[in-house]
């Protein structure tokens, strides 16, 4: 929309009734400063509002479910309760709809939550505390009342090793063994509610990518960009307190994310940009790198094996296939290339946690093959010993029954063009 535009229409109506229009249309009045100068910018459409939506809410016959499905394991393993313990969220969040806590599951009752405040759960025994240790006690009277201080129990989540050494002080005749793995197992297989949750941070990572195009051009500050991408995330649902926001440039650097320092953004290079869209609990993630007009020959030629190596490891994605054949597939092509080794990760396995577990080397030291249901992201990133040329690129993937599905509705290219 033309600066004239705006100023007739904002003539035609009252200055809150402008304000709301503003926002609706994800429109940003700003400003670049260049040495003294101060350059006035026309409004920036920052694409259309994606239609709202509450968060869908989980039926408590869901947590019963996954709590079943965690007891009938640990009875497999005849241990007689787990205990997991939460910091961040992911480790009691899948069961009792809570973090962070302390989850007590027995083989057979009911769980414990030991948390602070008063914790949105559908759990009905909640035991409070001011913080963790007199928590743990709080867990060792409970297992002492279920008669397991002899017995065995699994304990799992963040800070295990510090849990087991509480316990065992408390439970001297207690046999205590790693649990960590006993629910990322069902984790990994995302039910209808958790991809509904992945669907729409999807949606508004695309939202962030498609105002990215409008966004960056060159003489704009890297920091106003971020501020731009981050705004769309906001105004769309995503949570500001737990969402991140990387981006980079080049060429001459061999880093792929960088802290904005209010460079001016230059004709011919390229703009990284991955953001870590939450809704829900639950996070996806869109790495990608824009071209700003036109970049060198090297750039090209680095973006293009790059997308040939992605898709490769795309290709391999399917039910049945071990996570170490699609890691090969895409360095098999980057190995054709000259490329030994990228500079970050393929990917790893994705929902509640940015990395939920277990990590991609684990997975391919234990042989685990993809399943329908499982979501990862997965990227690809190279640069040039010169550093003359930076790339990266990555999705979403979900492992369907017959194969599998993008997230993402960005249309799939080595790099996305933006205007110069």
């Amino acid at each position: 929309m033309k600066q004239d535009q705006m100023k007739k229409m904002k003539r035609g109506m009252s200055r809150r009734a402008f304000l709301e229009t503003s926002s609706m249309l994800g429109g940003t009045l700003c400003t670049i400063s260049a040495g003294a100068l101060s350059v006035p910018v026309e409004a920036m459409w920052l694409g259309p509002p994606l239609p709202v939506k509450d968060p869908p809410e989980i039926p408590a016959s869901v947590f019963k479910r996954r709590l079943t499905a965690v007891q009938a394991e640990l009875a497999k393993r005849d241990v007689g309760a787990l205990v997991l313990f939460s910091v961040q969220g992911y480790d009691t969040r899948y069961l009792a709809q809570h973090a962070p806590g302390i989850l007590l599951v027995p083989t057979d009752g009911a769980p414990t939550l030991f948390a602070t405040g008063r914790p949105q759960t559908w759990l009905s025994d909640i035991r409070s505390g001011r913080d963790y240790e007199p928590m743990l006690d709080q867990c060792a009277e409970r297992l002492k009342k279920l008669r397991l201080e002899r017995g065995k129990i699994a304990v799992g989540g963040e800070f295990d090793w510090a849990v087991k050494t509480k316990l065992r002080a408390a439970l001297p005749d207690a046999r205590l063994e790693a649990g960590i793995e006993i629910q990322d197992q069902l984790r990994l297989i995302k039910d209808e509610y958790e991809l509904a949750f992945l669907r729409r941070a999807q949606e508004i990572s695309d939202a962030q990518i498609r105002a990215g195009q409008m966004a960056i051009r060159p003489g704009r500050r890297d920091w106003d960009v971020l501020a731009d991408l981050v705004h769309v995330g906001v105004m769309h649902g995503a949570a500001i307190d737990t969402c991140r926001h990387f981006i980079g440039y080049g060429p001459g650097t061999d880093d792929l994310w960088a802290p904005p320092t209010g460079r001016s953004i230059q004709a011919g290079e390229v703009v990284n940009f991955e953001g870590i869209v939450y809704y829900g609990y639950y996070n996806i993630e869109t790495p990608i790198t824009f071209s700003v007009g036109k970049v060198s020959a090297k750039q090209k030629d680095l973006a293009n094996v790059n997308f040939e190596a992605f898709q490769a490891g795309l290709a391999a994605m399917k039910p049945g296939a071990p996570v170490a054949e699609v890691v090969d597939a895409t360095n098999k092509v980057l190995k054709a290339n000259g490329f030994e080794k990228m500079i970050r990760r393929h990917g790893h396995f994705i929902g509640l946690a940015n990395n939920d577990r277990p990590s991609f080397d684990d997975a391919i030291k234990a042989g685990l093959v993809l399943q329908a249901g499982m979501t990862i992201s997965y990227h690809t990133t190279i640069t040039v010993p010169s550093k003359e040329a930076i790339v990266v690129v990555g999705r979403v993937v979900v492992v369907t029954s017959n194969g599998r599905e993008l997230l993402s509705k960005i249309e799939l290219t080595p790099m996305v063009e933006v205007a110069s």
